[in-house]
């Protein structure tokens, strides 16, 4: 994204991002999946389910190889499925270009949340799209490690390290933005439970998901730091049976390429009875 000066403004620290990118890769090429990946991938692809259209040439944007094509094949096993994942963009998913009006169907699963310039990205995705053809997607949320975020504070990190994420109304603006038709965002929250501080935070070192903005703070790898912040955490948030819960928040978002055939809002003042009849009318029965 580029500021009015003509400087680029950059969401992330593309050095952490390289190395986020470079783990989940390595973790996804032979096929593996957690049951948490799994879980999300399913809940996306029942979103398909929600809709009676058959569709025949869908895409789907990931950054490595997804479980979501899996499941996406088994609902659609007429469909054309075509994959894009970093190894078709030179490592930058920014550059992503969907052919225009190739698909009736474009899915994005955990990918928008990396994306440097976000608006510019869905405006690619959309173009992908026919008319009445149907874009869905999935993201980390504003809310995701949550618990990690606010314990970062007691060591004087009010960035807390993670990812800048966006949260469900900055999505719907974007969807509005853009004029997807009948626009829906919503949201879910995953909460993982751990033994220990150091199981989670290996955790958190292993999927790459430290030190993404690009105004980070030093690394907490010095160890009064640390050690601060897990007192702090545990202090906070360890339950009683003495496990430490990390939030993730997943959000859905849902559009239509418009198109003349879709249901539209009634103008304002043209409905037949008003609010207040209506319930009065409820209540009676």
């Amino acid at each position: 994204m580029v500021n009015k000066d003509g400087t680029e403004n950059k969401m992330f620290n593309h050095t952490g991002r390289k190395r986020l990118l470079s783990k989940i890769w390595k973790r996804h090429q032979d096929g593996i999946f957690s049951p948490i990946e799994m879980h999300i991938a399913e809940n996306l692809t029942d979103r398909i389910l929600d809709n009676k259209k058959e569709f025949k040439n869908i895409a789907i944007v990931s950054l490595t190889p997804s479980p979501v094509e899996n499941l996406v094949q088994k609902l659609c096993p007429n469909a054309s499925v075509t994959t894009h994942t970093l190894s078709n963009v030179n490592g930058d998913m920014q550059s992503l270009s969907l052919e225009k009006g190739a698909y009736d169907l474009v899915i994005s699963t955990l990918c928008l949340h990396l994306i440097d310039d976000l608006p510019e990205h869905l405006l690619s995705l959309g173009k992908g799209l026919i008319p009445d053809g149907l874009f869905i997607a999935n993201m980390l949320g504003g809310d995701s490690f949550y618990e990690w975020k606010e314990s970062a504070k007691f060591v004087k990190d009010t960035r807390g390290i993670t990812g800048p994420f966006a949260d469900i109304k900055d999505m719907g603006s974007l969807l509005q933005t853009f004029k997807f038709a009948l626009p829906v965002v919503d949201k879910d929250k995953i909460t993982v439970a751990y033994p220990s501080f150091s199981d989670m935070y290996s955790d958190m070192r292993a999927h790459g998901i430290l030190n993404l903005r690009a105004d980070r703070a030093q690394s907490l790898g010095h160890v009064t730091r640390l050690q601060k912040m897990q007192k702090a955490y545990i202090k906070a948030f360890q339950t009683e049976n003495k496990a430490l819960p990390l939030t993730i928040e997943i959000l859905t978002l849902s559009g239509w390429f418009p198109h003349e055939s879709q249901q539209k809002p009634l103008a304002p003042g043209s409905a037949e009875i008003g609010l207040d009849e209506a319930l009065k009318k409820k209540l009676q029965k």
